[in-house]
C-alpha cells in the first residue's frame, strides 16, 4: 500500500508527522482525509509553506524566509515601512543590474 506514495516507507517520516499504518488504510478506503495538523507536519518537515504543499501557490517559501516574513510582520509600522523601502530598492537594484548585462 505505501509503496506507491513516496516517504510513506520512511519510519522516520512518518514518525515525524505521526502518520499511522492506520491512517493509510483510512485514506484510500476514503473513510478519511488527512488531518490539517498532518498537512503542517508535513510541510514543516519539507520546510515550505502549507500553501505550496497543498498546490495553492507555485512559489516555495522556504523556512528561512518565511521565519524572516514573520518576524517582519511583527514589526511597527514604521519598522516595517523601512524594511519595505530597503527591499524594493534592492530589489529595484538587482532588477537594473540585469537589465545592464
Amino acid at each position: 500500500v505505501t509503496a506507491t506514495r513516496p516517504g510513506l516507507q520512511n519510519p522516520s517520516f512518518m514518525f515525524q508527522i505521526s502518520y499511522t499504518p492506520i491512517s493509510d488504510r483510512r485514506e484510500l478506503s476514503n473513510d478519511a482525509m488527512p488531518s490539517i495538523d498532518i498537512a503542517k507536519r508535513m510541510a514543516d518537515v519539507f520546510e515550505v509553506s502549507l500553501d505550496y504543499l497543498v498546490g495553492n501557490s507555485e512559489q516555495e517559501i522556504d523556512k528561512a524566509t518565511m521565519n524572516r516574513i514573520n518576524e517582519i510582520s511583527k514589526m511597527n509600522p514604521t519598522d516595517k515601512n523601512l524594511v519595505y523601502q530597503f527591499m524594493d530598492a534592492f530589489i529595484m537594484k538587482v532588477k537594473l543590474q540585469g537589465v545592464m548585462k
